[in-house]
């Protein structure tokens, strides 16, 4: 059974398939291969480090760059260091510092932890809360309850 679908140009019931066929194609054709311009913003203003002016704007950096014969460093050319052999060791990193340091001792350990904590004031001892249960005061409720009762 064909399902069929109302036409608002034609103003007659149409098969859906085709309703919907003729709809995309001429979408399709309406829309350009580039939806939206590619719009990129200004720079905030710094202070330069090399020069120590203020730059304000994309014109200005490339002048700035090419006065004191500087360049941007590419994103493939950035290798980081890493000097704290820890960090690099719980993160899987490569050390890059002079020598490797000698693992620490278990000695070594429990003075370090015994070390942070000295370091840390010990919090002190919470102030349990005491909680009393009160009774409810009932008696104005009581004579109002009589009072509705005698009336």
């Amino acid at each position: 059974m064909a399902s069929y679908v109302y036409d608002p140009q034609s103003c007659e019931l149409v098969p859906k398939d085709e309703y919907y066929a003729n709809k995309w194609a001429a979408q399709a054709n309406a829309v350009s291969d580039l939806p939206s311009p590619y719009i990129r913003s200004d720079i905030k203003p710094y202070q330069s480090p090399v020069t120590g002016k203020i730059v304000d704007g994309r014109a200005e950096r490339r002048e700035d760059l090419a006065r004191s014969g500087c360049r941007e460093v590419d994103p493939s050319e950035y290798k980081p260091i890493y000097r704290n052999y820890e960090f690099c060791q719980a993160r899987r990193l490569p050390y890059m510092g002079d020598a490797i340091p000698p693992p620490m001792t278990r000695d070594e350990k429990e003075w370090v932890k015994e070390r942070k904590l000295k370091a840390k004031p010990p919090a002190p001892p919470a102030d349990p809360v005491k909680y009393e249960r009160s009774k409810p005061n009932l008696a104005p409720i009581l004579k109002d309850i009589r009072k509705a009762k005698d009336a």
